[in-house]
């Protein structure tokens, strides 16, 4: 589950799950879509026999330091860094990668940089 702001809610979360309100909750809603929409009833009547709890805990995370960083500097060089860069499908990775090197634009590289002599660093512009 999430992070949660307090204990409060996370008793609720495990009430909510332990109680089997999302059962009762999703069967209400099936039923309710079976009166509206009667020619479905055969998907419907499959959907409230096979319910099931389809919430869970994300497994991996999206955004870390590293790649926060790496897509910074992507989108300084190429101006746009698709997500596709850090899928873990190589294929797709290495096709979005291919595209961006067509994108590609040094100059705006030069203008970035940065010089690291002591003497540029120890005068500050007011």
């Amino acid at each position: 589950m999430a992070k949660t702001s307090s204990k409060g809610k996370q008793a609720c979360y495990d009430l909510y799950k332990s109680k089997q309100t999302w059962k009762h909750n999703r069967e209400r809603k099936l039923l309710r879509a079976l009166q509206k929409n009667p020619g479905n009833s055969k998907q419907i009547e499959a959907a409230i026999k096979n319910i099931t709890y389809r919430r869970k805990t994300p497994n991996s995370t999206i955004w870390n330091k590293t790649r926060i960083r790496k897509a910074q500097l992507i989108r300084q060089v190429c101006g746009s860094c698709p997500h596709d860069i850090f899928s873990s499908n190589s294929k797709i990775a290495d096709s979005t990668l291919a595209s961006l090197r067509t994108n590609f634009n040094p100059k705006a590289l030069q203008a970035q940089t940065v010089s690291f002599k002591l003497g540029d660093r120890a005068i500050w512009k007011l």
